[in-house]
Parts: C-alpha cells; sequence; structure tokens
C-alpha cells in the first residue's frame, strides 16, 4: 500500500514538474518571437525618422517658375534661380516704352510670375522683405509712366507699390533709376487663407507688375525695367531676392 503511495506521488511530481517546464519553454519562444518581430520594426521606424530628418533638413526651394504677359512678349524676359534652389532675380528684355509713338505698340504692358516653393515639414517660408526694380530712363519733366507691382503669396495678402515715374519726380534724366519695393509698403486688402500655422506649406509666390504710358514726349526718351533683384546697388544688380525662412516652434 505504502508503495503505491510512494509510487502516485512520483508520478503526480514528475507531472507537474512537466507542465514547469513547458511553461518555460513557451516563455523562451515567446521571448525570441519578440526579439526577432522587434528589429526589422525598430529597423523600418529608424530609416523612417532618419529621412523625415534628411527632408527636413531641406528647408525651401523653388520649384519650375514661370513668366506671362508682355514681358515674354516684346522680349526674351527669364527668371534666374539662384543655386541654393532658394533665391532668384529676373532680367528683363525690352519691357518698357520709347519716344516712337511707332515702337509703343500698347499704353500699357505687364508682367506676371508664377513661383511655386515647396516647403519642408519643419519650415515657415514668408514674402520677401524687398525687391529693387532697376531701370534705364531718359525722361523730361513732362514725361510720365506709371508702374504698378504687386507680390504675395497665392490666397493670401499681398505688398502693392504704385509710383508715377518722370524726371521731375524721380531725377531720371539720362540715368538708372532703382524703385524699391519694400514690406513698408501699404498692404492691398485681399481675401486670405492663411492660417495661423504655416508650418510645412508649400506656396505659390506671384507678382503682378505693369507699365502704363501716360505721356512720352522727349526726343529720344525712353523708360526700360531691365532687372528685379535683392540689391539697391547698380553694380550688384543681379543680388538674388531671398525668401526668409524659419523652423516652426511647437
Amino acid at each position: 500500500m505504502k508503495t503505491t503511495n510512494m509510487l502516485a506521488k512520483a508520478k503526480t511530481t514528475f507531472f507537474n514538474l512537466t507542465q514547469v517546464l513547458i511553461l518555460i519553454l513557451i516563455l523562451i519562444l515567446v521571448l525570441i518571437l519578440n526579439i526577432t518581430l522587434y528589429s526589422p520594426i525598430q529597423a523600418k521606424i529608424s530609416s523612417a525618422t532618419s529621412k523625415t530628418s534628411k527632408t527636413s533638413t531641406k528647408g525651401i526651394h523653388i520649384n519650375n517658375p514661370t513668366i506671362s504677359g508682355n514681358c515674354k512678349m516684346l522680349g526674351k524676359s527669364k527668371i534666374i534661380v539662384d543655386q541654393d534652389k532658394q533665391s532668384f532675380w529676373i532680367e528683363f528684355d525690352n519691357f518698357g516704352f520709347v519716344s516712337n509713338a511707332t515702337a509703343n505698340k500698347f499704353k500699357r504692358i505687364n508682367c506676371t510670375i508664377a513661383m511655386p516653393i515647396v516647403v519642408s515639414k519643419n519650415v515657415r517660408v514668408s514674402l520677401p522683405h524687398n525687391i529693387y526694380w532697376h531701370f534705364d530712363s531718359n525722361l523730361d519733366s513732362s514725361d510720365n509712366i506709371l508702374f504698378n507691382s504687386e507680390y504675395f503669396f497665392a490666397g493670401e495678402s499681398g505688398i502693392t507699390l504704385e509710383q508715377n515715374i518722370s524726371s521731375s519726380t524721380n531725377n531720371t534724366k539720362n540715368k538708372q533709376l532703382i524703385i524699391e519695393h519694400i514690406q513698408k509698403q501699404k498692404q492691398k486688402t485681399k481675401t486670405s487663407t492663411q492660417s495661423s500655422n504655416d508650418c510645412g506649406k508649400s506656396k505659390i509666390f506671384r507678382i503682378n507688375l505693369s507699365l502704363n504710358l501716360k505721356q512720352l514726349k522727349k526726343n529720344g526718351g525712353f523708360l526700360k525695367l531691365k532687372v528685379a533683384s535683392g540689391s539697391n546697388s547698380n553694380n550688384n544688380n543681379n543680388t538674388p531676392i531671398k525668401f526668409p525662412s524659419n523652423t516652426c516652434v511647437n
């Protein structure tokens, strides 16, 4: 009887030990599976984080700007994007008026620039602080040409400028004239869709400009727009116009 009881207890103990061993094996297998699955997932997360980080360092870049209107029809005006892809200047060709009436096909000429700007996730872009319009001119005091310019991001408020050009008001007789267009100018009221947080928002930068011929009687007189740049010096009229940008703060 005692032998039977001992055998029964031994079987029970063996059974219990077997269950414990099985549980330990199961736990080991689960741990191995977790490690195996975690490694590639973590690698993908690290890779994605690395890519995001690389993208965010790009900041902004100008993408395929276009120029249209009379400035394209009358000559070979063009936009030059600087090597950094974040700044530009514009060279105009035959955009203006001369005193020979037969040469002035239009009394009003215009030009439109559209410039898509791609913005990285952690960056905010702003309008240029200033644009300098460089003219070649030879006008009398009685001559009068109206210059209008506006620059803005599509769908947002813009910076406008309106100025009458004549020798009496601008001393443009036989000289180069520079007109400064800065953000201190009175802003034009437009319907704005700009949100309070422009972080990572790509935009389209636009410039609308026109010249209106009021009077040009001087023999040999003329006014021609040559360059739009970021400098108010005739010696540096191809200085790029820059878009200010900054890192978003959460």
